[in-house]
């Protein structure tokens, strides 16, 4: 793979994982559930984890994904991650 592609990948990966992150967030706050607990309730590592998933920071695992989608949110992975790349990209923090 050339370095512009590498670039480009790595820039869509990074953009799907900020993506998620803010998902998920949105969700848990919209649901007032603190990190930890949602973390908890999921069965994802611990509050550190959670942080650094909601701020686009840690690259999941399918494993990972099935449990957030699944316990989180009461859907399967395609369902979570269905119309991502269609959502607006946000400036600052979600509300």
């Amino acid at each position: 793979m050339e370095d512009a592609e590498k670039r480009e990948a790595k820039a869509e990966l990074e953009g799907l994982q900020k993506a998620i992150g803010e998902r998920v967030r949105k969700w848990r706050k919209k649901r007032r559930i603190s990190q930890e607990s949602f973390q908890a309730f999921c069965g994802i590592g611990g509050r550190a984890q959670m942080s650094n998933l909601e701020r686009g920071k840690l690259n999941l695992t399918l494993e990972t994904l099935g449990k957030l989608a699944r316990k989180g949110f009461g859907m399967t992975r395609a369902q979570f991650l269905n119309g991502l790349e269609k959502e607006p990209k946000q400036k600052g923090r979600p509300e």
